[in-house]
């Protein structure tokens, strides 16, 4: 199972959109999880940290998205992803408000990756990463769709 952990405010009509499109695709081999922390207001670091650290399911591997995280091509990330399922029951993706992810939550990350060493909304961020999910499926079933 994967889970992806955001903060931040209600995702918009087309993120909504998106993740229903990519999530039928997934469906039935991947189950994901979206545990969507809304807030109105900037948190503090510490608030941030502790609503995050509560929302992260019990035995998961948990991978922050930040932009000096690792990088990794497709084929490497649905490498990545193929031998962190085999060992783990559960992938917790974290991506942090809009300031990024402290140091705080950074410490609670077993790994931090980088979607692009671009700066990008988080709402992209969580599009962008749903997609890559998909495609990193693909690479590993040999469908055709990374081409």
């Amino acid at each position: 199972m994967w889970t992806i952990l955001s903060i931040g405010n209600k995702d918009p009509v087309w993120v909504e959109s998106i993740i229903k499109h990519y999530d039928a695709l997934l469906k039935p081999a991947y189950k994901i999880k979206y545990i969507d922390c809304y807030t109105k207001k900037s948190l503090s670091n510490i608030q941030e940290n502790d609503l995050i650290q509560k929302n992260i399911p019990k035995k998961s591997y948990i991978i922050g998205l930040d932009i000096l995280g690792l990088s990794y091509t497709s084929e490497k990330f649905a490498h990545k992803i193929n031998n962190l399922m085999q060992t783990n029951y559960n992938i917790c993706f974290i991506i942090g408000g809009s300031e990024g992810l402290n140091s705080s939550t950074k410490e609670l990350c077993n790994e931090l990756w980088s979607l692009s060493s671009l700066t990008m909304a988080h709402k992209l961020a969580k599009v962008i990463l749903i997609e890559q999910l998909y495609r990193a499926s693909c690479i590993l079933t040999k469908h055709p769709y990374h081409k």
